[in-house]
Order: structure tokens, then C-alpha cells, then sequence
């Protein structure tokens, strides 16, 4: 009795695994790079905020004077973006450590505990507040640009 040909292919539950772990990796660079684009529009909005209030030109201190307040709001949100991504490797940091001392629980992450809790809430908070300074910068900047050269 001659069988047919053996086939190499994998099982369905392994190729769902493989695909599983393919979105895992997927999902842990995604996150990593929102967090250094994050970490680089603080720095970004803080260097600029820096450059605008402390440049004698004339475009600097009439973008200063017409958008004070949005040019403090902007900076504010630039320096909690970098504390935000600060306190958020500090909570992960500790997060991972109690799932690491989980055994009992295969090293699960303790979903309602304050380390995961707050990791999840600065890393959330964090991309808000980047988003709102550099849609504020833009946005003035913006404005500042169109108004000296086309008018106002």
C-alpha cells in the first residue's frame, strides 16, 4: 500500500501561532516607535518653545507676543510629554518586575496593580499631550507665517 506524498505544511494551530507572534512583533514596534516619536516631539516643542522665547528677531517676538499663551501651552505640553515618557518606563519597569514575581500565575502581568495601571495611563497621556502641543505649534506657527506675509 502506497501512501500519498507526505506534506511539510505547517498544522493550523501552528501557522495561528506563528501569525500571533508575527502581530505581537508587529504590535511591540509599533508602540516603540509611537514612544520615541513622542519623546522627540517633547524635545522638539521645548527646543523650539526655547528658540522662540529667547531669539530678538522680529518674527520670534511677534509670534511670542500674538500667541503667548498657546506658546506657554505648547511648551507645558512639550515638558509633560518628556515626564510622561519618563514616569511611564518607570511604571513599566516596576510592572514587569511584579509579573516577574508572579509564578504562581505563569508571570502574567497584574493587570489592576498601580505599576501597570499607570504605565498604561502615561503612555496614554503622554501621546495626548504631544499631540496637543505639536497640533499648537503648527497651528500657530502656522498662522503667524500666513498672517505676516499675506496680510493682518
Amino acid at each position: 500500500m502506497t501512501e500519498g506524498p507526505v506534506s511539510n505544511r505547517p498544522s493550523p494551530e501552528s501557522e495561528m501561532k506563528e501569525i500571533w507572534q508575527r502581530r505581537v512583533e508587529l504590535e511591540q514596534n509599533i508602540t516603540s516607535r509611537i514612544s520615541e516619536t513622542t519623546r522627540y516631539i517633547g524635545f522638539g516643542i521645548v527646543a523650539w518653545i526655547f528658540a522662540v522665547h529667547t531669539s530678538s528677531s522680529g518674527f520670534a517676538t511677534s509670534y511670542v507676543e500674538s500667541y503667548g499663551f498657546f506658546v506657554g501651552l505648547a511648551g507645558l505640553a512639550g515638558l509633560l510629554t518628556i515626564v510622561l515618557d519618563y514616569f511611564q518606563y518607570i511604571f513599566g519597569y516596576r510592572s514587569v518586575g511584579i509579573a516577574m514575581d508572579n509564578r504562581e500565575n505563569n508571570y502574567q502581568f497584574q493587570e489592576g496593580s498601580a505599576a501597570y495601571v499607570f504605565q498604561n495611563l502615561t503612555w496614554k497621556a503622554k501621546q495626548w499631550a504631544a499631540g496637543i502641543g505639536a497640533i499648537t505649534v503648527s497651528v500657530t506657527f502656522g498662522m503667524h507665517v500666513i498672517l505676516r506675509n499675506f496680510g493682518g
